[in-house]
């Protein structure tokens, strides 16, 4: 089986026999290669500015995509959970994810994911109560 592969890679068709000579090539072989860059000149007129608005339509969709990410950014992050606190010390029978969403003015899914962070971090524990996640402060 590997034979007949091995085999019929050495056994290219003419016209790829440049390529088997510079993939195959060994170290010390001369492989030279004739690149024809005359359909470049001739077309440049028609290339260059299909790389620039490739260029620029590649800078938009990067531009947009970050825009509307779910990421927020790391200061904005550390005010929420430093208020997140703040509400949960006040309230020490904990508070329903979707309160502190509406206290902070946040989605419930942003709050959810925050409150998540914090319980990785083992800042706050979180817990369902009929089919309500419950946030509270972590006792030491």
């Amino acid at each position: 089986m590997y034979d007949l592969l091995w085999r019929s890679l050495f056994a290219l068709p003419p016209a790829l026999d440049s390529w088997r000579r510079l993939v195959l090539g060994m170290p010390g072989d001369d492989v030279q290669f004739d690149i024809d860059l005359s359909w470049l000149e001739r077309n440049s007129h028609i290339l260059y500015p299909l790389f620039a608005i490739g260029t620029v339509a590649l800078l938009v969709v990067g531009i947009l995509s970050a825009w509307h990410s779910d990421e927020m950014s790391g200061v904005l992050k550390v005010e929420y959970k430093r208020e997140i606190i703040g509400v949960l010390r006040r309230t020490p029978g904990g508070v329903p994810v979707a309160k502190l969403a509406k206290h902070l003015k946040l989605t419930v899914h942003r709050t959810d994911k925050l409150v998540e962070e914090m319980v990785k971090d083992g800042q706050i524990a979180c817990e369902l109560r009929q089919g309500i996640a419950t946030a509270r402060i972590r006792l030491r």
